[in-house]
């Protein structure tokens, strides 16, 4: 990794590995898909753990939460 990948490491705490990752997920992905995303992962947690869960299964409730995040 070159020097302002380090930087950029330092500053996410995360290892200079990883930067390419989330260079390439920020430019794939606007501010507001990502707090749409978060939303839905917080949802559907809720969903896995019985709260407001019709029937679904965590099968079910998985397809649908990547359906979601996808379109």
């Amino acid at each position: 990794p070159d020097k302002s990948n380090k930087e950029a490491a330092a500053a996410l705490s995360i290892s200079p590995f990883f930067v390419s990752d989330y260079q390439s997920a920020a430019r794939n992905y606007s501010t507001e898909k990502l707090k749409q995303i978060i939303g839905l992962l917080r949802e559907y947690d809720l969903k896995n753990k019985g709260i407001d869960n019709g029937s679904a299964n965590e099968n079910d409730l998985t397809k649908e939460l990547i359906f979601k995040i996808l379109h």
